[in-house]
């Protein structure tokens, strides 16, 4: 399901910095609203929110997996 990877190390900048996530949007030509980034601090989840990506604080696999259901997705 996944189709690509950002290192923030390689580009030279770092979460939550908007950049950063506008770099993936624009490298995959992700439509915001319609991509999820998950992460277990929630300040990146924040950078992510401010460039229109849903974001979801990672806690535990259960929650996350609860998380992702009541957004829509289905999980096997």
């Amino acid at each position: 399901m996944f189709g690509g990877v950002v290192v923030s190390g390689k580009e030279k900048m770092k979460k939550p910095s908007a950049a950063f996530y506008k770099i993936i949007i624009e490298r995959y030509r992700l439509d915001p609203s319609k991509t999820i980034f998950i992460d277990d601090s929630l300040r990146n989840v924040k950078g992510a929110e401010a460039v229109g990506i849903t974001g979801i604080h990672f806690h535990n696999p259960s929650q996350l997996k609860e998380e992702l259901q009541r957004i829509g997705i289905e999980i096997f």
